[in-house]
């Protein structure tokens, strides 16, 4: 059994037919059989790599902070196709938070050996298209349960041998396996489990004449409050492929694996929901957009050069500009506790405080009126008041600017519908969490 995410074959399958044929391997194009099936996904903590790759949407998506006519904007298979060459990673392709593919390239093949190797006599060939979609809100059976759900489409492109019987088969199985990232009472085994759509097996013409199949995944919970935290639950899922007739193995095979989290946090404005994690959320201003271009010069400027920003420090650090590690800011979200709000309405001290002095540049003579506009955001951790908390050594690493009040304050409505949307948790200094899995998100700025 292969399953093949190498992205020039994904897009090119004959070549895998043609060298199954004259070697009855993969060897010749570097590829040993897939992962032995039952071999069940990672036990433990589940981690976010440090080089998860980003994800960016406009600002523009939420005017006013308001919640999107569409709040996911879900891929399509033939989006997920048209991204072959990143679909076909193990990874697979994140759209958004809410919208995953990868595309798996299955191949089983029926050997029959002898004193003088090996020949094949049979084998199957497959495109599973897998599309993720993320959820905002309970599951609809279970005002408790988090979920997300995947459709499979398959192209069988190829049989031959027994794989040619109308009896030949196909199954397709998801697996998960989770862990909660705070005990609160309830079992491991129940932080990512399949529902009941958990596998499909049909025969070969049955799934030429129907190549659609539907996976659901749940995680148990509570109801949504404060004495639970947010019941974050981080999954790692797997999809398992098998075939019959089969000779003296078993011709399974599980795919690499992708990830998820579900968390219930009591603060959002829709408190339950699960997103698709391993990709560095990014929201991005534009220059040239004239309902926040005041604040998104001040970024751009203030993070090219900190050291000819107000109020002056020499090697002064601004982030958020970049999705790399220690490069990203961590969301403060007043709902979330009185700790929380009073950090961040300490950060809005610290800025206005410095904008009362005379140390602030007068305001401009046109453009008016204005608000003192800070970066980083006294909705982040890393804020204003930073050095209070964390330590001197972050003393004046932030920025000020008188700008347009309109501008600025339609900036900060959209920041705060974008992290309501996409599920920007307030985990930033959590203990329990390992750094490369705190919740970080980062903000471009666009011409």
């Amino acid at each position: 059994m292969y399953i093949i995410r190498t992205p020039a074959l994904v897009q090119n399958p004959d070549i895998v037919r043609k060298t199954l044929e004259r070697d009855g391997n993969l060897d010749a194009l570097g590829i040993q059989p897939s992962a032995a099936a039952g071999q069940a996904p990672p036990q433990g903590k589940p981690r976010i790599a440090a080089a998860d790759p980003p994800y960016v949407v406009d600002s523009s998506r939420f005017p006013s902070g308001r919640k999107p006519a569409d709040p996911y904007e879900y891929m399509t298979h033939a989006d997920c196709l048209a991204k072959a060459g990143t679909a076909g990673q193990d990874a697979g392709w994140i759209k958004n938070r809410f919208s995953y593919c990868q595309i798996d390239l299955v191949w089983a093949v029926d050997l029959k050996c002898g004193p003088r190797g090996c020949q094949v006599i049979g084998a199957i060939g497959a495109t599973s298209v897998v599309v993720g979609y993320g959820k905002i809100g309970p599951h609809p059976e279970n005002a408790t349960q988090r979920f997300a759900d995947f459709r499979l489409e398959t192209t069988i492109l190829y049989t031959q041998g027994a794989f040619t019987q109308p009896n030949a088969t196909m199954q397709v199985t998801i697996q998960c396996a989770g862990e909660y990232r705070v005990d609160f009472g309830i079992p491991n085994d129940r932080a990512c489990h399949p529902g009941k759509f958990s596998t499909r097996k049909a025969t070969i013409p049955q799934w030429r004449l129907d190549p659609n199949s539907y996976l659901d995944l749940l995680s148990d919970g509570y109801q949504p409050g404060a004495e639970f935290g947010e019941q974050l639950a981080q999954g790692v899922f797997k999809f398992e492929y098998e075939f019959t007739p089969k000779r003296d193995i078993d011709l399974k095979s599980v795919s690499p694996e992708g990830g998820l989290r579900f968390d219930s946090a009591f603060y959002l404005r829709d408190k339950q929901g699960s997103i698709f994690d391993r990709a560095v959320p990014g929201m991005s201003y534009g220059k040239s957009d004239p309902a926040v271009a005041g604040h998104a010069v001040h970024i751009d400027e203030a993070r090219t050069n900190p050291d000819a920003t107000v109020p002056t420090k020499q090697g002064k650090r601004l982030l958020g500009g970049s999705p790399a590690p220690g490069d990203t800011l961590h969301r403060l979200a007043s709902a979330r506790s009185e700790d929380s709000r009073a950090r961040a309405v300490r950060n809005r001290r610290v800025s206005t405080n410095f904008c009362d002095t005379v140390k602030m540049p007068p305001k401009p003579p046109t453009g008016g009126p204005f608000d003192c506009d800070e970066y980083a955001f006294a909705s982040s951790y890393e804020g204003s008041a930073r050095h209070e908390y964390e330590g001197a050594q972050y003393v004046l690493d932030y920025t000020v600017r008188w700008v347009n009040s309109e501008q600025n304050q339609e900036a900060g409505r959209r920041l705060f519908g974008w992290q309501e949307n996409d599920r920007i948790l307030d985990l930033g200094k959590d203990p329990e969490l390992d750094p490369h899995d705190q919740e970080r998100f980062f903000i471009p700025i666009n011409p």
